[in-house]
This record gives structure tokens, sequence and C-alpha cells, in this order.
């Protein structure tokens, strides 16, 4: 929150879930080998001061993927090519919902800030400064790997940077149920777009009257019949069977009708391995 009040304009960049999560639901990384493990714990394995916190204070479940993300790193400090498949993997999300440079400045000083609120006098100055040189280390590697990708996106056929913009011109049913529906999508300037293969997600970003802008990120289907694969796109929307407050997927439903304008990100798959060569991507980075 101390971000989103200096910065009210980057909220889309979470999700509109950010700040609803169950805190006792929250999975927190295990000091593992694996830096893909996540399991079942306390949130106060992932901050030596949660355990203060008032149940208003602890962290939704993306927040604490936030910490886990930078908790990992710094166990992995020594021996970084283990991070090599969260870095890919976050690399890939920061570039669907456009998450930039310039972006990482304002979440580093809210980090600190709420580090040092939080942890009061146990927030030691040497453990600030460690954090903060962390922090940059995996800013700088994170923004070389996004820009690199950005790149190679656009220069694939029908590719491009950034948002598209796109029209919903259908909208059915699921024919196996499941509360799913079916959206597909027309570009704007019917040029061609990036080829479907299967695994692969787009985000989706429209203004939504109550909330703003919204980012969400949606499974690509096979583009559905009668509609021409070369510029347009389908997507998996999945109702939600919670009774909680309405999320980005039920607002999409609500107002993604046909006709509703929207923008579409490149099209990325979130688990695909990338080829990076005889150097680890450490040594890519920073040219060792």
């Amino acid at each position: 929150e101390i971000m989103f009040t200096e910065h009210p304009d980057l909220r889309h960049l979470f999700s509109l879930e950010f700040m609803r999560d169950n805190p006792s639901k929250a999975m927190v990384m295990k000091q593992s080998e694996d830096p893909d493990t996540l399991s079942h714990h306390s949130s106060s394995s992932i901050c030596p001061f949660s355990g203060s916190l008032d149940s208003a204070q602890r962290p939704s479940l993306q927040a604490t993927k936030l910490a886990n993300s930078i908790m990992n790193f710094c166990t992995h400090i020594d021996d970084l090519d283990k991070f090599e498949s969260a870095v890919d993997r976050i690399t890939r999300t920061h570039v669907m919902r456009g998450i930039h440079q310039e972006h990482y400045p304002h979440l580093q000083r809210a980090l600190l800030q709420s580090i040092k609120d939080i942890g009061g006098a146990q927030a030691k100055d040497h453990v600030l400064v460690a954090f903060e040189k962390s922090f940059t280390v995996l800013s700088d590697v994170l923004i070389g790997r996004e820009l690199q990708m950005r790149k190679t996106l656009k220069k694939q056929t029908g590719g491009w940077e950034g948002f598209r913009p796109f029209t919903i011109i259908d909208r059915q049913d699921a024919k196996e149920g499941g509360g799913k529906m079916y959206i597909t999508m027309e570009s704007e300037d019917r040029a061609p777009v990036i080829k479907f293969s299967e695994g692969q997600d787009v985000c989706i970003r429209w203004d939504d009257p109550e909330h703003g802008l919204i980012v969400k990120r949606f499974r690509l289907h096979q583009v559905l019949k009668p509609f021409n694969p070369h510029y347009c796109y389908t997507v998996v929307v999945s109702r939600s069977l919670s009774k909680a407050a309405v999320g980005a997927t039920e607002l999409l439903l609500e107002y993604g009708q046909i006709g509703y304008e929207l923008a579409v990100s490149p099209p990325v798959d979130l688990h695909a391995r990338v080829d990076m060569g005889h150097q680890s991507w450490l040594q890519r980075m920073f040219g060792h």
C-alpha cells in the first residue's frame, strides 16, 4: 500500500486480488535446493518480524510470492544458477504484464520502507543495506532479460511489443461445462498475430469503470471456428466458484461483451525453457 499510495497509477501492474487473499493460505518458500519449491508454512518463515503482525498486516498470497522471490534470490546469492528458472518465469510474467525498468525503483523504496515499519528496531542497518544491494542486482538481471525478451517477441512474425488493441468478436460457453467460457478477440488492425502454440498465455488489459485499468493473465485456446487464427486469439475464461470479493475474471465476463475493446500482450509460455548456450544466464547477463 505504500507504493500504491504514492503511485496509484501502478495498481494495474499487480493482480486485482493482490491484497485480497487470505493470509493464512499464503505459500512460503521452503529453504531447499530447488528455487521453485513452494511449501505451506506460516508466513513467519519468510519474515523474522512477522510474528508481531496482526491479521490486517500479514501479507496476501501474491505479496508473499513477491517476498519469496527476493528471499530466494538472497538465499542463492552465491550460486545464482539455481535461481535461473525463477528468473526466467518472472521475466516472462513481467513482459506480459507490462512491467518496465522505471517501475523497479518505486517497488524497492516501498519494500525498504515496509521492512523499516514492520521490523522496527529489529530491522538493522546492515540488513537493510544487504537487502537493498540484493534487490538492485536482481532488478538489473530482470531488466536486462525483459528487454531481450521484448525484442525477441517483436521480431517474430506477427509480433509486437507491449499491449496491442483487440476487440471481442465472440463469447460462448464451453461444451465441456465447468464454468468455462471461450472469448475470441480480433486484432484491431486485422494484421497477423504471433501463431498460437499450446500452453501459451496472454495478459489482457482493459479499463474497468470502477477499478480503472486491470491486467489479467488468461490461457490461450486454439481459435474457434469460423474465426481466422491469423489475426484472432481465443482465451479460456473460468468463472470463479468462490463467493468472495469479485475478481478480475468476473469483471471481464460482465463487461467484456461482443464489441468490447481491450489490449492484449504477446503470447508467452511461462513454463518453456530457454536454451542459454554454454554460458550460464548470469555470465551472459553481465558479459563474464
